[in-house]
């Protein structure tokens, strides 16, 4: 069954609207949700789910499941139906962010907003950079609100680390230590503009394992600090269950300035610090490390919470005890079902 274009629009403006983030035309292009999600859930899968494996897109616009103006040009094809919608007043747009109508506040906040991430991104380069150091870090990715330019005065700056395969303690260990060396690392009250190491996986452990629509806006938009060996591409090339939810996985942008330079002497440094810490003694720290750690995080009663997810083992470390994937996945199916793009649970 093919699924109109206007539908899929509306629900990825629609998404978008509960985390009060306005879009521009070509973000509506890049982060368009697979309509085929609508005429699952009415089938009774919640968008936690993934729904049949689609490898993901490269490359030119591809789509099996819309209703194409013409089948030729997506840009064009995004720009006609917004325009049809905003005619038939379900969306609204200034100063070129669309939004749902009486949503329109959202456009000043957004730009504030995004002058606000772009100081936050400064200084996530600025000390970020140090992780170059660091032995074992393959990957460093810059996550949460820093990649949607969604932030507050009071956000902080999430990291995602990729290690090498049998030193994720050692890593977690050291760059959190690091960065509390040099009073950067989120902890306590001091949160706003301090990096949260929030995840971590191995460089043979990339795949997500936790597929919703929720992680797939989230990982989609990933930028790469730091590659020391593993790319965002392979990441994604990891994750080819993005395409399950959203029409086109964009390829990184590798001459992006948010990506910092390696420091001078890391290279050197870092090959040193493996060296070191490699053999006999090199598993017996990561081994002790991980028995340390696993230790606080069991006595942590908020890795024990309900509706968050605390993650700690050799394959991958995550930290978010008060997830908000829940909250906005029923506030999102809420919007759906008032748009009349999904029915009501009572439909």
């Amino acid at each position: 069954m093919a699924y109109p274009l206007k539908d899929a629009v509306l629900a990825t403006i629609a998404y978008h609207d509960v985390l009060e983030l306005p879009l521009t035309r070509f973000e509506v292009e890049r982060y368009l949700i697979r309509p085929e999600l609508l005429g699952v859930f009415q089938g009774g899968v919640r968008f936690t789910k993934p729904f049949g494996h689609r490898e993901a897109p490269e490359g030119p616009w591809r789509s099996r499941g819309l209703a194409r103006n013409d089948g030729s040009d997506l840009p064009q094809d995004i720009g006609v139906t917004l325009e049809s919608l905003h005619h038939e007043k379900k969306v609204s747009c200034r100063n070129g962010f669309w939004c749902l109508p009486g949503r329109e506040h959202v456009v000043t906040e957004r730009i504030e907003k995004h002058k606000l991430a772009e100081t936050k991104w400064k200084i996530l380069q600025r000390w970020g950079r140090l992780l170059a150091y660091v032995p074992f870090v393959r990957l460093v990715l810059a996550s949460g609100s820093l990649v949607f330019h969604n932030t507050q005065p009071g956000s902080d700056l999430d990291v995602l680390l990729v290690a090498k395969y049998g030193r994720i303690w050692t890593v977690r260990a050291l760059s959190t230590g690091l960065l509390e060396l040099f009073g950067q690392r989120r902890h306590g009250s001091k949160i706003a503009d301090r990096i949260c190491f929030n995840h971590f996986l191995t460089d043979q452990t990339l795949t997500m394992p936790y597929p919703s629509l929720y992680n797939a806006m989230t990982y989609v938009r990933l930028i790469p600090l730091l590659e020391l060996g593993v790319t965002l591409k392979h990441f994604l090339a990891a994750n080819a269950w993005l395409g399950e939810y959203l029409e086109q996985v964009p390829q990184p942008n590798l001459g992006s300035w948010k990506t910092a330079r390696r420091p001078p002497g890391s290279m050197a440094a870092q090959t040193f610090f493996e060296w070191l810490l490699s053999g006999f003694f090199g598993r017996w720290l990561e081994a002790r490390l991980k028995q340390i750690q696993k230790r606080r995080i069991e006595a942590d009663p908020r890795s024990f919470e309900p509706g968050g997810r605390v993650v700690a083992d050799d394959t991958q470390l995550e930290f978010h005890p008060a997830s908000p994937e829940g909250v906005v996945l029923a506030d999102y199916e809420g919007r759906l079902a008032a748009l009349g793009l999904i029915e009501g649970e009572g439909g």
